[in-house]
């Protein structure tokens, strides 16, 4: 995978600036630049505010309510994804670059890189862009799917920043076969340190995410729980002709916030579960690069996430089931957050 790195300059001194060395700095002007202060963090019982009774005439009203029960939806609110369009006047693929000599110096806070070459930059609001580094990296190829959000497959480039450089975060367009494939937002990522790369939707291939199954029933003597079972199939199917792909499979499973809501994991078994490494790790000086593994895991957010290969002109079909028990007398809700609850 070819890197491309680009620095944009505007300058409005008055005066132009002809045929000049160009160093570009990552510091920023801090104004706040002391540690703060933490103060004393206690805890105590929250006490709920007394309502007194409204007296009118020789009746007292007391506030009252309604239960209401809302309906039970053993899925998570729904998400209505978007796929976006570029315009037919997308920037062309940029020609085949000589390669940059730039150096960088990092200082205690930042980073300067040093053109090599010297610049033109007239004075006006009209930005320039120069070229910082034009690297090659070892990138692995493998395939991801959320197909409760959305169904695309996203092709994602996993590679190790191998440069004497840190990437900072910002735009980045994404060619693929000279081809304007996405435009993304890319994260800041220090030398040495390894990043995903989003290349864009592999239209090869297909998900079918199949409405979930719901089964209800009661089971206990004394101590009633409301029983539910959840069933989600999806299924994979690789049209390329003569290429197999490794695809992996991201599907929530609730996790519970209460002693008294058991959530299980049906299918597919963890406890049976034998990764295979079908792939080397990408080695580069003493960095190694993680590649998944064929078969399942939790990720820190208790989504399932199920890796399998699927070969050239073939499906696979994924069978998710999951079930939770909680009082009958409960009502249940779910909700997506970014972070564990406890």
């Amino acid at each position: 995978m070819q890197l491309s790195y680009f620095g944009n300059i505007k300058q409005e001194t008055g005066e132009n600036w002809d045929n000049v060395e160009l160093s570009l700095s990552t510091a920023q002007p801090c104004l706040e630049g002391s540690l703060p202060k933490l103060g004393a963090t206690v805890v105590r019982f929250h006490r709920r505010k007394q309502i007194k009774p409204y007296n009118r005439g020789n009746q007292n009203f007391s506030p009252s309510y309604s239960p209401c029960s809302p309906g039970y939806s053993p899925t998570f609110p729904g998400y209505a994804p978007t796929s976006p369009s570029y315009s037919p006047t997308s920037p062309t693929p940029p020609a085949k670059m000589k390669r940059i000599v730039t150096t960088a110096k990092e200082i205690i806070l930042s980073t300067i890189f040093t053109i090599s070459s010297k610049k033109s930059i007239p004075t006006g609001s009209t930005k320039y862009k120069v070229t910082v580094m034009v690297e090659t990296f070892q990138a692995y190829l493998r395939y991801r799917c959320v197909p409760k959000k959305d169904t695309n497959v996203y092709l994602m480039a996993t590679v190790i920043n191998t440069s004497d450089y840190p990437i900072h975060a910002g735009p980045a367009t994404i060619y693929v076969n000279n081809s304007m494939s996405a435009i993304i937002k890319l994260d800041s990522v220090a030398s040495g340190e390894k990043m995903e790369c989003p290349l864009g939707v592999g239209k090869q291939v297909k998900v079918a995410y199949k409405p979930s199954k719901s089964f209800q029933s009661q089971n206990g003597v004394i101590n009633k729980n409301c029983h539910i079972t959840n069933e989600q199939r999806i299924i994979v199917t690789n049209t390329k002709r003569d290429e197999p792909i490794i695809i992996t499979i991201h599907e929530p499973i609730p996790q519970s916030t209460d002693e008294k809501i058991k959530i299980k994991l049906l299918s597919p078994d963890l406890s049976k579960n034998n990764p295979l490494q079908v792939y080397r790790a990408i080695e580069d000086a003493h960095n190694v690069i993680k590649l998944p593994l064929v078969g399942i895991e939790m990720d820190y957010l208790n989504n399932l996430l199920w890796t399998e290969t699927v070969d050239a002109e073939n499906e696979k079909e994924f069978n998710i089931k999951w079930s939770i028990d909680y009082p009958k007398d409960e009502t249940v809700e779910f909700s997506e957050h970014e972070t564990l609850t406890d």
